[in-house]
Formats: C-alpha cells, structure tokens, sequence
C-alpha cells in the first residue's frame, strides 16, 4: 500500500505546475495590473512554468490566469504539498 501511494504521489507532482516562489500573491505578479497573469509575468517568478502549465488551469482559454484561476493553481499546488507530506510520514 505504501508503494502504491508513493507511486500517485511521484506521478501527481510530475504534472502538477511548479509552485510560486514564496507564495506571492496575485497583485505581486501582475506587474501590468490589468487583473490577469500572462505567461510572461507567471515567467519572471518561475522560469520554468511552461504555456502548458498555464493551459492546465485556465478554464476560460485566454491563455492568461484570471486571480480565480491562479488561486485554483496554488490551492492545487497547496494540496500536492500536503499530500506529499503525508505519503513522507509514513516511512
């Protein structure tokens, strides 16, 4: 059983966006304040997020995160986060 959860856990965080570098906020990273996140903004906290990144989270199609999308995101990452601490406690 432990394996089985180490396995879900190692597959969930090699899909999951990477995380925002010290949790900063929505107005942080909207540089423009047009109230969306370009792939470009999302960029310059995290290099490596990729279009596809982005993609996974944003419902609309825009290709830009709305503060609503972005806080899916982080919620996700959030409970990736969690999980993993969990799957960690039992070895």
């Amino acid at each position: 059983m432990k394996k089985f959860a180490a396995l879900t856990t190692i597959a969930a965080l090699a899909m999951a966006p990477a995380a925002f570098a010290g949790d900063k906020s929505f107005a942080d990273i909207d540089t423009d304040a047009d109230g969306f996140l370009s792939l470009s903004e999302i960029q310059v906290v995290k290099p490596e997020v990729t279009a596809d990144d982005v993609a996974a989270y944003d419902t609309d199609g825009d290709t830009m995160l709305s503060e609503a999308e972005f806080e899916a995101w982080k919620m996700a990452k959030k409970e990736d986060k969690d999980m993993e601490t969990e799957t960690d406690s039992d070895y």
